[in-house]
């Protein structure tokens, strides 16, 4: 979905405002609700860029502490590896059937045998087929990333002022399956962006959380 750049009078399904101050070596950014609220883990994507990262790259971690994902969200870049060890003392059983990767971990406890190996970019939402109010996000990334704070802040460090960046949030409207595509312009110093977001499913709707969004 492209979100065109106007003033505030955009787009019907969601406005997202983030304040973008542009340095000689990076791009600072804030990101907030349509009620003017920073947005927590953000996840905006520099396209077209060589990620921050290094290689080989990592086996990630998603822990299950309590019944819960840890983190909740996890960003990674494609052809990362997750392991996801469960460090409750009941089994759980992980899966997820996202378009970008859709695998299942059968009951288990303690640690898988294999990692997952995240090949294409894009948004995972995991679930447990034992405890429903168990969600979590796997955000694949093709470039830089990075996650908003508390405040909604964040940096990016960029050569060039990019064409466009993704923007995610688990709780966006259009629910958690697609990026949204924000373009920039060279004239730009100060951007303002907004996300429409929606309240949090009850945490015994896995199934109907990632049916919600399950269109990109």
């Amino acid at each position: 979905m492209t979100v065109r750049l106007m003033c505030l009078a955009l787009a019907p399904l969601y406005w997202l405002f983030s304040a973008v101050l542009l340095h000689a070596q990076g791009m600072s950014l804030q990101v907030v609700d349509q009620s003017q609220t920073p947005l927590k883990n953000v996840v905006i994507e520099l396209p077209d860029s060589t990620p921050d990262a290094a290689m080989p790259l990592p086996v990630a971690i998603i822990d299950q502490v309590n019944k819960q994902f840890l983190p909740e969200i996890l960003v990674i870049q494609s052809g990362q590896e997750v392991s996801f060890p469960n460090s409750d003392n009941i089994r759980h059983h992980v899966y997820s059937f996202s378009p970008a990767k859709t695998f299942e971990l059968k009951l288990y406890s303690g640690k898988p045998e294999k990692p997952i190996l995240f090949e294409k970019p894009g948004v995972v939402v995991l679930g447990c087929n034992i405890h429903d109010s168990m969600v979590g996000y796997i955000y694949i990334s093709s470039g830089k990333s990075v996650i908003t704070d508390a405040e909604g802040r964040a940096g990016l460090s960029v050569e060039r002022l990019p064409d466009y960046l993704f923007l995610w949030h688990a709780q966006q409207r259009g629910g958690p399956q697609q990026r949204h595509r924000y373009p920039l312009t060279s004239l730009q110093k100060n951007i303002v962006l907004q996300l429409e977001t929606v309240a949090p499913e009850p945490r015994d709707t896995f199934r109907a959380r990632f049916k919600s969004g399950a269109t990109p």
